[in-house]
């Protein structure tokens, strides 16, 4: 949440600028799964591991099997995409052998969830259709298969774990997370950041807040100005934050540094440690663009909710000042996509 603009007098008038675009966290849906078409019934005699079905223009149709644990994405993510996304046939298969009433690739490349790997492909022409299916190369890819699928289990259950802990300050606190989580996600994706990258800026959006859990009620949802001593223990929660995850030792430096400096300013007049400029973690650089843009434009039992124009004046206003200017302006001309006219 924004305390600094807590005692906030209210948004600065707001003059045009009615072209935008939908600024919800929310990314578009991919294309859903297909119905099962000629060819389909393929999928369950081509065994083992991954199985798709591509279109004519090699774009997944359908995808089955360990497809999801194999290339660590989800069949929803898949549908609709080039198989090039995903498979790479090695240099004895040409991209032409897709054409063919039938072939396999001992040497094909998957790019999966922890990286690129070595691996077998089959497949079959079925009248505008390839159906086929991916599974690891030799006894060393299986074993290295099985250690994946381990980690992938792992990193879901991480995953459920660090949303849960985030979610738990309350209804309210949950939605503010969760919009968090999805603006800051947005943003990191438009600065080109790395899975490793965003996986972790994702954990630090959910929890950034979590040191909250110890302030009472009383000052969380009060609807008159905070107190100079309310304020100063608002402002501890970043450092509490820290304390409560010292308990998990799972969680990455990074996530800690956007939980313990997500209130620090550019200008280095923020809290807890007042540091400037790329001194600040780079994550807790985009979460603090992220968490302030969501209060602003969410309703609190101490103000309104902003209209998403006032926000984004409020965050040029700030820009190499509170926050970082380039982060701001790959947030507001690629994440909100606002006319600002």
């Amino acid at each position: 949440m924004a305390d600094d603009f807590r005692s906030a007098e209210g948004p600065p008038p707001h003059h045009g600028g009615h072209g935008a675009r939908a600024v919800s966290p929310q990314v578009n849906s991919p294309r859903p799964p297909q119905v099962a078409r000629a060819g389909s019934s393929l999928l369950s005699a081509l065994q083992p591991s991954a199985l798709f079905l591509l279109d004519g223009s090699l774009r997944v149709e359908e995808v089955g099997g360990n497809w999801e644990s194999l290339l660590g994405v989800a069949a929803a993510d898949a549908v609709g995409q080039s198989v090039s996304r995903f498979l790479v046939l090695g240099a004895a298969c040409c991209p032409d052998s897709w054409s063919a009433a039938q072939g396999q690739c001992e040497r094909a490349t998957a790019f999966t969830l922890t990286g690129e790997r070595r691996v077998r492909v089959t497949w079959r022409r079925v009248d505008a259709f390839v159906a086929g299916s991916v599974e690891p190369a030799g006894h060393t890819s299986r074993l290295l298969f099985d250690w994946e699928l381990q980690l992938l289990e792992l990193r879901t259950w991480l995953d459920a774990a660090v949303r849960c802990l985030g979610r738990s300050g309350g209804t309210w606190e949950a939605g503010h997370v969760e919009r968090v989580v999805g603006y800051a996600v947005r943003l990191g994706e438009a600065m080109n950041l790395s899975p490793t990258q965003l996986r972790y800026l994702r954990w630090g959006a959910y929890l950034h807040d979590v040191g909250k859990l110890k302030l009472p009620h009383s000052i969380l949802l009060k609807t008159e100005p905070l107190t100079a001593g309310e304020l100063g223990e608002v402002r501890r929660h970043p450092e509490w934050g820290v304390e409560i995850l010292g308990e998990l030792p799972f969680l990455p430096q990074e996530v800690r540094e956007v939980v313990l400096h997500h209130h620090e300013r550019w200008d280095g007049g923020g809290y807890p440690v007042g540091l400037g400029g790329e001194r600040i973690p780079l994550l807790a650089r985009v979460v603090a663009v992220a968490d302030v843009f969501e209060a602003l434009t969410s309703e609190r039992s101490y103000k309104g909710a902003w209209t998403p124009w006032d926000a984004v004046a409020l965050l040029r206003r700030e820009a190499g000042r509170q926050f970082d200017p380039f982060i701001v302006d790959v947030f507001v001309r690629s994440v909100l996509a606002l006319d600002e006219g």
